[in-house]
């Protein structure tokens, strides 16, 4: 059982040293609900992830959407799933957006 737990923990070590040196992070910057949680550079505005953005944190939105994301990246096409998750997201937002917005006569 040692043996095991050694081996496995060995796999993990060169799957995570593998990873970090070909890095494919997501680009939440480019999602519409998402895009006024960045600055002007593309960063993270870290202190106001606390703040509420609706019912919850801007924090729990995004731990939300990663943790769909780390699942959606399990498949064999790891770029196209991004960008259909990317699509979906905004098309939804903008299509929300539109229909929150009664048109000015």
């Amino acid at each position: 059982m040692i043996n095991n737990l050694l081996k496995h923990r060995e796999l993990v070590l060169k799957i995570a040293e593998i990873g970090s040196q070909n890095p494919n992070p997501p680009l939440i910057s480019d999602l519409f609900p998402f895009r006024h949680y960045f600055d002007d550079t593309g960063k993270i505005i870290t202190e106001k992830l606390s703040e509420n953005d609706g019912l919850w944190t801007r924090r729990e939105i995004l731990t939300r959407f990663l943790f769909l994301q780390a699942v959606l990246d399990q498949g064999p096409y790891i770029i196209g799933i991004r960008q259909l998750l990317k699509d979906v997201t905004n098309n939804l937002y903008q299509k929300e957006k539109l229909c929150n917005y009664k048109k000015i006569a």
